[in-house]
């Protein structure tokens, strides 16, 4: 399921947890919205588009 793309940085500053197999639903969500807007905000390989594209 592809789920709203999280802005907030108190939130992203979170330490995360521990992933068990009960998150990999969660887990599945991640990779179904970073696959619905790689276009926009991430591509493979951590380089962001559009700094890509400002500096070809």
């Amino acid at each position: 399921m592809v789920r709203e793309l999280m802005h907030d940085p108190i939130f992203l500053a979170w330490k995360s947890e521990i992933a068990t197999k009960d998150d990999l639903p969660i887990a599945q969500d991640l990779l179904d919205t970073l696959m619905a807007n790689k276009e926009v905000c991430v591509r493979y390989g951590g380089k962001y588009d559009r700094r890509e594209k400002a500096h070809p």
